[in-house]
């Protein structure tokens, strides 16, 4: 129902992007992100392309890009979320966004087993925290 209700937000901040400030599109995007893991099938396959269009359409906005890569993250989506949080990482300006994509990057490697990249990536995590 939350999503049902956010919907005309996000519409609204995809077609007038100068009418949200970074702080309500960094907040849409923790709401939308914590909606993700309380949802049915349905409504995740819905909001994820819905996610994934705004990013592909907005390739600079290291916001769009986060929330794809954690939409990834959540459906298991290994390597498209390794690929989009890693864009967002580097780009984000807030640092509770920063942090948590950096975390996702290292779990993503410890899951393959990239010891190196996953040290390197909580590095950078531990990092976005004292920032």
């Amino acid at each position: 129902m939350a999503r049902q209700w956010l919907h005309p937000v996000w519409d609204e901040m995809l077609a007038l992007p100068e009418s949200f400030s970074s702080a309500q599109r960094v907040r849409l995007a923790r709401v939308l992100e914590a909606g993700m893991l309380t949802t049915g099938e349905a409504s995740d396959q819905e909001w994820l392309a819905r996610i994934e269009s705004a990013a592909q359409a907005n390739p600079r906005d290291p916001t769009l890009q986060y929330l794809a890569g954690m939409a990834c993250l959540h459906r298991g989506l290994w390597g498209r979320a390794q690929m989009l949080l890693a864009q967002a990482a580097r780009s984000l300006q807030d640092d509770g966004l920063r942090r948590h994509a950096w975390r996702a990057l290292a779990q993503l490697a410890e899951q393959r087993g990239d010891e190196a990249a996953a040290a390197q990536a909580w590095k950078r995590a531990a990092d976005a925290g004292a920032g």
